[in-house]
């Protein structure tokens, strides 16, 4: 599947399913965690706003 999130599984995160949040959050962390690094210019607090959008998400 790549980086290439289908529209069933973002209709499965959406509806609560744990596998599709694994499948997004592998495909998105790094390079979420990435950009926000971009601005902020600290890793440990890029890691931790980045885990904090999946946990909201």
């Amino acid at each position: 599947m790549g980086n290439n999130i289908d529209i069933k599984t973002l209709e499965a995160l959406r509806d609560g399913d744990h596998k599709s949040f694994e499948v997004v959050f592998i495909a998105y962390y790094n390079k979420t965690k990435a950009f926000i690094n971009g601005y902020i210019k600290s890793q440990a607090d890029a890691e931790e706003l980045a885990e904090d959008l999946f946990v909201n998400l």
